[in-house]
């Protein structure tokens, strides 16, 4: 049941934000992107386990902002700055999520 609604609530964001380009622009739809459905939700479903529980893993989507944040840098400056082909700054941002995700689980807290 959990993944059916997750996976239904990722494909309604991503609707509602292809949409919303066409509608009102980039902004508007970058910040539907920015919207926590999807950790929003998952919080929602670890609640009975407690408020550790939801904690721990508010704490651990924190960690994943870091990978995040260094594939959007990457894929904007490489198609804005560097007039790379969007295909070849996609690709080129997943590796760089990959390193990125790959630091951040050998230098966490407790690890």
């Amino acid at each position: 049941m959990l993944i059916a609604l997750r996976s239904v609530a990722a494909a309604v964001l991503v609707a509602a934000v292809a949409l919303a380009d066409r509608r009102w622009g980039p902004t508007v739809a970058g910040l539907l992107l920015g919207f926590p459905i999807i950790i929003g939700i998952t919080l929602l479903f670890t609640m009975p386990q407690g408020r550790e529980a939801v904690g721990s893993l508010g704490a651990a989507a924190l960690y994943g902002l870091i990978p995040l944040a260094a594939f959007l840098v990457c894929v904007t400056t490489l198609t804005l700055v560097f007039r790379v082909s969007s295909t070849w700054a996609l690709g080129a941002s997943a590796l760089v999520w990959v390193g990125a995700a790959g630091a951040v689980l050998a230098l966490r807290p407790g690890s």
